[in-house]
Parts: C-alpha cells; sequence; structure tokens
C-alpha cells in the first residue's frame, strides 16, 4: 500500500477536501489490528511488540495488540483494538495488555497512538479488569508524551474515558460514538428514545464537544492524517519542511484588514499566508468558534497557531473558544512545539448561560495554560487585544517571549467607543484617553515588543521562531 502521509502537503489537503465533501469510500472495517499497524507506522519498519504479553501463545488473535514502530522516523508506541477478533469484548488480560503497553510509552517518553473499535469489557473480569482500566487511565493522564486517538465503532464507557485523555483526537464517519453510558441505559433512566450517535456520535464530538480534532470518512483516512498530525511533532526526524519562502515579505496581508469596522474577515487568510506551504492543518473546524487552531510550518519549523476569528462572534471569547485553546495549548505542549498566538479579541461573549456555565473559570485556565507552557511563546496583535480577554490571550501575563503589533492595533481596558463614552461622562479628554490606546504607546510601555506593518509578518515571525527555536 502507497504511503501519501509524507508526501506532498497540498496533495493531502486536496485529499481531505475531496472526503469531506461527502465523497462515498467503502467501508475498511474488515482492517485487521496488524493492517492497522501496518498502515501507522512507517513502510518497512520492524515492529517492537514488548509492549504486549508475547507469553501467550494466541496473542496475535486478541482483540488488542500493542507494538513498538516509527512514524516519520520516531519511536512510537500503539495499542491497536480489533472488534472483530472478538466481539464478546475485553477481558481482566487484554485491559492488563492495553495498561502495561501505555506504563511502556509513559517510562520510555514515547509518543502513543491507540485505535478504539468498540469493544466492550466484560464484567466477568471483575476487579482484575476494573483495576487494570483504572491503571490505563492513569498511566495515561500522567504520560507527558503526545497522545492520538483513532476513534472507529460505538465505544462506551472505559474506552470513552480513556479517549477523552488523549490529546488529539480523530473520528470516523458512520456508526462511530463515543459516549460514558450507552443508549440502552441511557433510554432506561431517563424514559427517552435516543441512539448512540444522539448521545456521542462524531458529530456531536466534531461540532459540540470539541473532542474530535479530525473526521474522516474511513479509517484508512484517519490512520493517515495521524502520521501527517505527528510531522508537526518536535520528535518527527522522517519529516523537513521547505524553507525557501519562509522569510519573503507578505504584501497581501496590508489588505487584510476590512476599512470598514463593522466588516469581517477570515483569520485563515493570514494563517496560509505566514505558513512556509501556504497551507496549514486545522483541528476542530467543525466546532464554530471565535478561536481557529492548528500547525504550520514557519522558518522550517512546525508551530502550533491559536488565532482570532473575526468572522465568528468578532473575535469575542466564549466557553467554547476557550475550552478550543487550552485544548490546542495542551497538544502543542506535549508535541514539544512552539505557540503562536495571532489576537484580535474585543472581550467577551455577555450573557446568562456564559457566566453560570463557568466563563471566568475557563478563562482562568486559559492564562493558567499559557503561564504553564515550557514552549516558546510568540504573541502577534493584529486588531484588538481589550480587557480581560486580551489580558488571557498571549499578553505579557502569559509570559510569551516576544510579543508584536500591527501599526494601527489597540490594546488597553476597553475600545474606542468605550473610551469616548467614558470620557463624555467624566468630562475626561477624549483624545487623550484614546492616544492610549495606540500601539505606539503599547512600544513605549514594553507592552508590546515591536511593531508591525502588516506585510513585515511573516519575515518577523520567521525570524523569531528561529531565534527562539535555538535558544530554548
Amino acid at each position: 500500500m502507497t504511503d501519501t502521509s509524507g508526501g506532498d502537503a497540498n496533495a493531502l489537503d486536496e485529499a481531505v477536501l475531496i472526503s469531506n465533501e461527502g465523497m462515498q469510500v467503502p467501508s475498511t472495517r474488515n482492517l485487521t489490528a496488524l493492517e492497522r499497524l501496518e498502515l501507522l507506522f512507517d513502510p518497512g519498519t520492524a515492529l517492537d511488540q514488548r509492549p504486549h504479553l508475547q507469553a501467550e501463545a494466541d496473542a496475535a488473535t486478541w482483540p488488542v495488540l500493542s507494538a513498538v514502530g516509527r512514524i516519520n522516523g520516531m519511536a512510537v508506541c500503539a495499542i491497536v483494538q480489533d472488534e472483530q477478533v472478538h466481539p464478546a469484548g475485553l477481558e481482566a488480560v487484554h485491559w492488563r495488555q492495553i495498561q502495561l503497553a501505555i506504563a511502556f510509552a509513559c517510562d520510555k517518553r514515547l509518543p502513543l497512538v491507540a485505535v478504539f473499535d468498540g469493544s466492550p469489557t466484560r464484567l466477568a473480569g471483575s476487579l482484575h479488569a476494573w483495576s487494570a482500566i483504572a491503571q490505563s487511565a492513569g498511566g495515561s493522564a500522567a504520560c507527558p508524551s503526545p497522545k492520538f486517538a483513532l476513534i472507529i465503532g460505538q465505544n462506551t464507557g472505559p474506552a470513552a474515558m480513556l479517549a477523552g485523555l488523549f490529546d488529539a483526537v480523530v473520528m470516523v464517519r458512520g456508526q462511530t460514538a463515543l459516549t460514558l453510558t450507552d443508549a440502552t441505559i441511557t433510554n432506561r433512566v431517563t424514559h427517552t428514545n435516543m441512539q448512540e450517535a444522539d448521545l456521542g456520535g462524531w458529530a456531536v464530538h466534531a461540532g459540540q464537544t470539541g473532542l474530535a480534532d479530525l473526521v474522516f470518512d474511513n479509517e484508512v483516512m484517519g490512520l493517515r492524517h495521524i502520521r501527517r498530525l505527528m510531522q508537526y511533532s518536535a520528535q518527527s526526524s522522517g519529516w523537513s519542511w521547505p524553507q525557501n519562502v519562509a522569510l519573503a515579505e507578505c504584501p497581501g496581508l496590508n489588505t487584510l484588514m476590512p476599512d470598514d469596522p463593522h466588516e469581517s474577515y477570515d483569520i485563515r487568510e493570514l494563517l496560509h499566508d505566514i505558513s512556509d506551504t501556504r497551507s496549514f492543518l486545522e483541528l476542530g473546524a467543525a466546532i464554530s468558534s471565535s478561536i481557529v487552531v492548528g500547525f504550520a510550518p514557519v522558518a522550517g519549523r512546525a508551530v502550533g497557531l491559536v488565532a482570532s476569528q473575526n468572522k465568528e462572534l468578532a473575535g469575542a471569547l466564549d466557553l467554547r473558544a476557550c475550552r478550543k485553546i487550552k485544548r490546542h495549548l495542551q497538544l502543542c505542549a506535549a508535541m514539544g512545539v512552539p505557540v503562536v498566538t495571532v489576537v484580535d479579541v474585543p472581550g467577551f461573549v455577555p450573557g446568562h448561560e456564559q457566566e453560570s456555565g463557568g466563563l471566568a473559570v475557563e478563562v482562568a485556565g486559559v492564562l493558567r495554560a499559557y503561564v504553564q507552557l515550557t514552549v516558546p511563546k510568540i504573541t502577534l496583535v493584529i486588531g484588538k487585544a481589550l480587557g480581560a480577554a486580551g489580558i488571557a490571550l498571549g499578553s505579557r501575563a502569559s509570559r510569551p517571549d516576544q510579543i508584536a503589533a500591527w501599526r494601527g492595533a489597540s490594546l488597553g481596558l476597553m475600545g474606542a467607543s468605550g473610551v469616548r463614552e467614558l470620557a463624555q461622562r467624566t468630562g475626561a479628554d477624549v483624545d487623550q484617553m484614546l492616544s492610549v490606546l495606540e500601539v505606539d504607546h503599547a512600544l513605549r510601555g514594553a507592552y508590546v515588543d515591536e511593531v508591525l506593518e502588516p506585510d513585515q509578518t511573516r519575515r518577523w515571525l520567521g525570524q523569531t521562531v528561529a531565534s527562539l527555536c535555538k535558544t530554548k
């Protein structure tokens, strides 16, 4: 089988586009666990099966296989379920196998990939299974290396809890679900008539919870894109990004911002322009949010992206946006890549639903996640960075290594309209109060390190990424 994940990124983007537009791809649920490992690992890689229980003669026919191989040149531990082998479900010995593989990955600090295939857990295992499940969950939560999951079939209970601990989750369309309590029990307790897909199908996790970072039509595409996602890991040694356009000027950014402040723009245009390949891998695209996250090569190095999306809620932060940011920062930390935050945030989305839903807690969590990052952090303010939202999203409070702002950007407690209203009420000098918002004032006060013209963005960002990656 031809391996395309290490090939041309644009060709892969085109394949994704075709898949996402509804191309009907034949089901590949008949793949065995070994075939899944073969698709996941580099072609010709030698499988090291020490992580799984080799003492059992029939281990190759189990519903769970684990092995160490290479993806993009880096050693990776993989756990693959195969529900077709043992439809009756996982027993205690199988969960023990998963536990040992997770412990092995954690001890050796190897990236972990797991394929969850809807295998139920048999009650016959009793406390032995319960203990192995608990050890698996605890080990996964403690594992500092990046964890990637592919979800196939209907996964309920322990498998759903375990998958929820992974840093990036890919789901397959169709009869795929991830629920802590299955529909049968839910309907009996709540007197409803729901299906697994209603509770936690791929559409729910892609469009509402945000757990599904990527969704594809079949598991082959899912495995390929786990490989592609792992190209951005700092440990990836079998892939190099082109650098030929990394430091070029980008005049197109001079017209990104509309002249009318009431008009919106798509931040994806900027993310494409700053990328060496003029493309980026977006995660969580199906969930409507004022934040866009993903990965792109900049100056020949992979970087994680967090960017305000002006097209949604004018870039204001809400519960979904905050959760999306925290999840992506966790993934960037695990993958060891620098984080670039592009800011145009006017504040928070107001309302009872937001406040009662814990918006203050979520925003505090965003700031905490930024502060705890040990990878290089770069902030670029292209529009507004106002109020507490501007503070949480990459300000000095988040301890970035470098902050730049476009000329014309505004930083402060409130925007121009709020300043005018306040000045009118208090009789203060409007012009003097408005001058505080100007980016030159921020530069003089060391709130930013540099003021840029938009077309200088790619050059500055490339030089900054290259410099920070050498020193950290």
